[in-house]
């Protein structure tokens, strides 16, 4: 990696003729519960990225499963695009989904070609950005969870990857949003935040921070598991965003990239 500082890779986007995000994670950057590819939080960034750099070519590649009971354990299948979202002439900015359901910190290992040294329009990573671990803390699921310590091994060993795979591409940490009963304040994900946050600071990764802001968020008795309009509403779904809960992400990853 180059750079250790936010500042550092939003003056490379900047001055930047093309440069390539991956974001990279589970089910939230798949966009599930969301009512549209448009309305995901990938797209949301996307938009807020044309606005910010408005003479450059803005484009999305969405990534799809493959449609089969096993197709979260698979790669994915493809990556659809390119989507315009703005036209331009100074350059070209491509923001790329790369998320399947049910992704732990292992299974993004598994599927690592998806993204590690991927070309997309022809350019291969500038920038990851990563978003895992609600399923890893999912105690309910043998097959998904693991300790916040065997977290923290397996997030290792994928920036090890990174590193060697993409040596010249930048890497930003997001901890897991939310995935609660909302009735505390305290949060079965905080452990696994809190791997993340020290992984971030050891190996001088950028880090933003959703976890603070979903729980910032938290309302203790209030509808959608504390989350309000935030969460997707569908009976039992205690993580997966609404188009607003998109957008909210969204725009924590925006103002970190100002």
């Amino acid at each position: 990696m180059r750079n250790i500082d936010i500042k550092d890779i939003v003056n490379t986007m900047d001055n930047a003729d093309s440069f390539s995000i991956f974001f990279v994670g589970d089910s939230i950057t798949e966009g599930a519960r969301a009512s549209s590819d448009e309305t995901t939080y990938v797209a949301y960034v996307a938009e807020g990225l044309a606005k910010k750099y408005e003479n450059k070519r803005v484009v999305r590649y969405d990534g799809k499963r493959h449609p089969t009971t096993d197709g979260a354990l698979l790669p994915l299948l493809k990556y659809d695009g390119p989507i315009e979202i703005q036209r331009g002439n100074n350059g070209i900015l491509s923001v790329i989904r790369s998320g399947i359901g049910g992704n732990t910190v292992q299974r993004l290992l598994n599927r690592k070609t998806d993204f590690i040294g991927k070309e997309i329009g022809g350019r291969t990573a500038d920038l990851f950005i990563i978003n895992v671990g609600i399923n890893d803390a999912l105690k309910c699921d043998p097959c998904k969870y693991v300790t916040s310590e065997t977290f923290a091994d397996n997030l290792n060993a994928l920036i090890d990857e990174i590193e060697k795979g993409a040596p010249n591409a930048d890497i930003i940490l997001m901890t897991p949003s939310y995935n609660d009963t909302g009735d505390s304040n305290i949060s079965n994900l905080d452990p696994y935040a809190n791997k993340m946050r020290s992984i971030a600071k050891a190996r001088q990764i950028p880090l933003i921070d959703l976890h603070k802001a979903w729980m910032d968020h938290l309302v203790i008795g209030t509808e959608n598991y504390g989350q309000q309009d935030w969460l997707s509403g569908v009976a039992g779904d205690s993580c997966h965003p609404s188009d607003i809960g998109h957008k909210a992400i969204a725009q924590t990853i925006l103002d970190c990239l100002k």
